[in-house]
């Protein structure tokens, strides 16, 4: 089974330790869930990848639970020379690497979509906040496509606020907001 990865045994590690290191890895990375680092992938992760131990495993988890922190955690791994040094884990180290390179730009378009749609909700927020809607103009991101461009329109104006908005430059005026790629 260990045939199936190319990799070796060491003095540390057994070939189908490193079989199970790496499918527990994989498994992590492909579901982005951290919850599933286990005591012993995080043991490999921070001794022997060189990552930080967040005080302990639990830490660790939390760390890496967001998008985010996934990439970071990949972006890491990349940077670490599993040559250098003594060499140990150098198959599953390269094999982890090679994961990476894969999995890294799903997870930066799962970060952008995450930010876009934070920012559409902060952009809803303000809207509301000063009498405006946020309404998607048709093929737009908010409806699903790929254009960028979102239309603000003012509300009916409340009979104590209508003073308020007259003073306003933007009083019955539509705003448009491009959102960056």
């Amino acid at each position: 089974m260990a045939e199936d990865y190319g990799f070796v045994s060491e003095a540390r590690f057994t070939a189908m330790e490193k079989v199970r290191l790496y499918r527990k890895f994989e498994k992590v990375v492909k579901r982005r869930d951290s919850s599933l680092i286990d005591k012993s992938l995080y043991t490999f992760l921070h001794v022997f990848c060189g990552y930080i131990a967040h005080y302990n495993l639990h830490g660790y988890r939390q760390h890496y639970e967001h998008p985010q922190g996934m990439l970071e955690m990949l972006e890491e791994l990349l940077g670490h020379h599993f040559e250098w040094g003594a060499a140990i884990c150098v198959d599953i180290g390269n094999r982890m690497k090679e994961l990476a390179r894969e999995e890294l730009p799903k997870i930066r378009v799962d970060c952008l979509r995450l930010q876009e749609e934070k920012e559409q909700k902060q952009l809803r927020q303000l809207a509301l906040k000063h009498g405006y809607s946020v309404t998607a103009k048709e093929g737009s991101l908010l409806h699903g496509a790929h254009e960028r461009e979102v239309q603000l329109v003012m509300l009916p104006a409340n009979k104590g606020s209508e003073k308020k908005r007259k003073s306003q430059s933007l009083h019955q005026e539509q705003m448009m907001f491009q959102f960056g790629v």
